[in-house]
Parts: C-alpha cells; structure tokens; sequence
C-alpha cells in the first residue's frame, strides 16, 4: 500500500488460498477493492497470460471486463449423462436399490431436493461445468443441511473418512450472509474467513469451525442459478439462508468431473441422493 499507493489489491500465488489471510487483508480496510482470485496458484498462470495477451492485443480499455465466473469446465449433454448412467446401472447392478424420478420441471426437481436436504440427508450435487481453482462451489458438491453438529461428523467419518477437526464450508444466499457472519464482503470463489455471529452459531453448527469462523461462499443468481434456487427453497423450508457445500469426491480421488464418475462416488460413498441432469437418484 505504501510502495504503490493504490486503492485497489488483486492477489494471486498460493499464499493466497490462504482465507485467513484474507480476512486479515479485508479486515485492515486498506483497499476499497479487493479481489482474490479463484485459481490463485499455479493453476492461474495461463488464465493470467491469457488475458494479459489479450488486454495487450485489443488496447488497455478492452471490452468484456467482468466478473470471472468459475464454471468453466465441459458440460455435459443429456445424452452424456444417459450413457453413463446406463453404464453405472449396468456395472453395479443396482437398478433395484435405486429409486430414478426424471423432471420435466427443473423447478420440482430442485424443490424436491432442497426438502431431503431439509430432512438432513446427504445429497450429492453434479451439474454445468467443473468449478475453476481449489474449491467446490456449487457443480461438484456435496451438500448438506447446517443444523445438525452429527452431519459434520458424519461426512467425515463415513464419506470422506478424514479426520474429526476439518471444517466444512457454507454455501449462503449474498443477499442475506451479512444477517449471519460479520463480513458483508462478496466471495463468490470461497476465498475468505468470516466470524458467525453468536446468535448463529447454535443454528449452523455442521459449518461453524472450532475458532468460530466459517469459510464461506456467496451465491448470487447471475452465477448459477439453480444453486441459488436450492438455497432459496432449503431457506424457505428452514428459516436458514445457507446450506452445508463440501467437494463431491471420496477419500481416495479427486473431485469428480463426468457423470460416470458423480454416479460412482455417490453408489460408493453411501450418500443419499443424487442431483444429476433431469434425475433426483437415491436409495430405497
């Protein structure tokens, strides 16, 4: 701040995955912006070379200057996601465990699936393209009522077998994440800390960490609808604008990207339900 005077910090490098430092950063009030980016490591690199070529081909006031949305992963088509699942049936032979609902209203289904996560089931959430940087954030999640202290012990133990102390994020609703923490700052990407208020701390147990702080995204429409319609409905049911979002992967792989591999996850891992394409899959 000294060096350049500016009123504005972007960060990148892998010190930067670090949330608690950007808390502190955010909490200084130096800068009136603040941007942390979602691939702020080595990962970042080519997005960064890229649009500095473009920034130096098209003049410095290059149009399109927007908020990087992090859904830039392949997404798959109806069809991508009937072959693998028809592939899933046929190498569990599973198809008798399983109750499949197809929608036709995108609408019911998400509705459908904001009340078993009201009823503290554990759902998994595959849809649009793989999240950019370190973080799930809405397409490769699984998802969780914040109620119960049980949920957090239980996703660690029997899902990701991890140990007891890792804390899970809450994905919360932007307009409202000022009633429950004490930073009103958009963090779209899960990049940040925030203290829970007290009068919180009892109703979102699963998602409040031992220091009493939570690590927490903001969801607005404009980024992915359908997430923030489920958070929407889970609030309306609840009276909690918030739900559990933890990455969609067992203790043994990474995140998953193709359907095949969310069908997999969710027959291996035991998790409840499956939020995929037009299907709400989940065991009898």
């Amino acid at each position: 701040k000294k060096i350049t005077g500016s009123n504005n910090i972007c960060v990148s490098g892998g010190s930067f995955l670090n949330c608690n430092t950007n808390e502190l950063i955010l909490k200084s009030n130096l800068y009136d912006g603040n941007y942390f980016i979602p691939c702020a490591d080595d990962s970042g690199i080519p997005l960064g070379c890229s649009w500095w070529g473009y920034k130096f081909i098209d003049g410095e006031f290059a149009p399109g200057n927007n908020m990087l949305s992090p859904y830039t992963g392949k997404v798959y088509s109806h069809n991508e996601i009937e072959l693998d699942l028809r592939r899933f049936l046929s190498e569990t032979n599973s198809e008798e465990s399983l109750d499949i609902q197809y929608y036709t209203s995108k609408e019911d289904q998400i509705k459908d699936l904001a009340f078993k996560i009201s009823e503290n089931m554990v759902v998994g959430f595959f849809q649009g393209g793989s999240e950019l940087g370190p973080r799930a954030l809405g397409n490769r999640s699984i998802l969780a009522s914040p109620k119960k202290e049980w949920v957090k012990d239980y996703i660690n133990h029997e899902i990701k077998m991890r140990e007891w102390y890792r804390p899970f994020a809450p994905s919360v609703l932007y307009e409202n994440q000022s009633d429950v923490f004490d930073l009103d700052v958009f963090s779209p990407y899960m990049l940040v800390t925030a203290r829970v208020k007290e009068e919180w701390k009892k109703r979102i147990p699963s998602v409040v960490h031992i220091d009493g702080t939570s690590r927490y995204q903001s969801v607005i429409s404009e980024f992915n609808p359908d997430y923030y319609s489920l958070i929407k409905n889970f609030y309306d049911l609840t009276g909690i604008p918030l739900v559990l979002n933890t990455s969609f992967n067992g203790p043994d792989e990474p995140i998953v990207e193709t359907p095949y591999e969310a069908l997999r996850t969710f027959w291996r891992r035991n998790i409840k339900s499956l939020y995929i394409g037009n299907y709400i899959i989940s065991r009898k």
